[in-house]
């Protein structure tokens, strides 16, 4: 009897060591708790570059929905599950600035924020730096990245785009001698004719003209009359807004300019078409065209959902898709939101997007490299004429300033 109740006791006591162990165990293997992260994003959705903002906006928040529905942003202490919080700058650095104070200390974000415009950057940096506030930026001046270890540029810099565009031009119409330069006057739009200056003279071509106008301008007929007569063989409308882009294109063909026109930043050749209709022919630009053959793989997925949704394609809505998955990437590759962390996510990034693989690198790890796509206007529609390799943007190459020049 005595033994009977020693294997009893026994029995309660391994019964009770493994009840303790089974919820140790429970708790150990739970799923980390749920975080909403806030996503800051500062565009222009209204303006003239509402064309670039509101395609953006969208593609981050069809990025971020897929994302969620997938089960969130995962690291081994929280699921993060992001959420955009957008403001509008209009392309206006002061505003923006305003913007992201709203942000920051009445919806504050968590320490990532998207920005568009040239002069946000420009000024917020003065902000995000010493706060270690990453910073993704879809614009094209010289964001002094040497200064700025936290801001990465999300697109392919205008060097990559003129580069090989006009290597393109180079082998594939020969007999573009001279170009003129039509680019609106902020530091975007300048930095695009500092960089034409050296890839005319890697490709030898001559800069037939250099004209900047403001943004709120809609007649070009003034510029164009002026620059038409010194006989270009091009127009290299540099970082001009889409509608801008298609006005500028439909007033130099009724001006009597028939040579190719080429847009040095993303446009939306749709916009082009709808507005300049069969004076769009000619016109070229960095984008992809929809079902056509060698596109990225998941690029008609996305496609489809944006249409779907907003009821017509913009072309530069890939890069805010993509820009979701790479914040997801560099979160989980830093297994948390501290900067220093995150800020080496960012850098260690490879992988497939709508726009093709990505990576980050020079010059100082913060440049996105993905393929450049190149398209043209052709009998009212847009040809997808493939996508080329962008090379590697040296430090050099990208400080390169013209002589005499500060």
């Amino acid at each position: 009897m005595r033994n009977m109740k020693k294997v009893s006791l026994w029995g309660w006591i391994l019964c009770g060591l493994f009840l303790m162990a089974l919820a140790f165990a429970n708790d150990s293997w739970s799923a980390p708790p749920e975080k909403e992260l806030k996503i800051g994003c500062i565009v222009a959705l209204s303006g003239p570059g509402a064309a670039w903002g509101i395609p953006l906006k969208t593609g981050l928040e069809i990025g971020f929905e897929e994302i969620n529905a997938a089960g969130g942003i995962k690291t081994s202490k929280v699921v993060y599950k992001p959420r955009i919080f957008a403001e509008d700058d209009q392309l206006k650095g002061e505003l923006g600035i305003t913007k992201l104070n709203k942000l920051l200390y009445t919806d504050r974000i968590d320490p990532i924020v998207y920005i568009l415009a040239s002069p946000t950057v420009l000024a917020a940096q003065s902000v995000t730096t010493p706060r270690k506030i990453v910073t993704i930026f879809g614009g094209q001046t010289d964001f002094e990245p040497q200064k700025n270890p936290y801001t990465f540029r999300s697109l392919t810099f205008h060097y990559m785009h003129q580069d090989s565009s006009f290597k393109w031009f180079k082998e594939n119409l020969p007999a573009i001698k001279k170009v003129a330069l039509l680019s609106p006057d902020y530091s975007s739009g300048r930095d695009c004719g500092r960089v034409f200056k050296q890839i005319a003279k890697k490709y030898d071509y001559q800069l037939n003209s250099e004209d900047y106008f403001l943004f709120q301008t809609t007649d070009f007929t003034p510029i164009l009359t002026k620059l038409l007569p010194k006989n270009p063989d091009m127009l290299n409308i540099g970082a001009t807004t889409p509608g801008q882009a298609a006005l500028i294109v439909k007033q130099a063909r009724e001006l009597g300019f028939t040579g190719p026109i080429y847009g040095a930043t993303k446009q939306d050749i749709f916009t082009i078409v709808d507005v300049a209709g069969a004076a769009a022919d000619n016109f070229y630009s960095n984008i992809l065209v929809p079902d056509s053959p060698g596109l990225p793989q998941k690029f008609m997925g996305f496609y489809e959902k944006y249409v779907k949704r907003m009821g017509k394609w913009q072309d530069v809505a890939t890069m805010t898709h993509r820009t979701a998955y790479e914040i997801k990437a560099a979160i989980e590759a830093a297994g948390s939101l501290e900067p220093d962390k995150l800020r080496d996510g960012y850098k260690k990034i490879k992988m497939d997007s709508v726009d093709g693989p990505v990576h980050y690198g020079s010059p100082y790890g913060t440049q996105a490299y993905y393929p450049v796509p190149m398209a043209r206007v052709e009998k009212g529609k847009p040809k997808f004429l493939g996508i080329y390799d962008p090379g590697i943007l040296t430090e050099a190459e990208y400080h390169w300033k013209p002589e005499g020049s500060k």
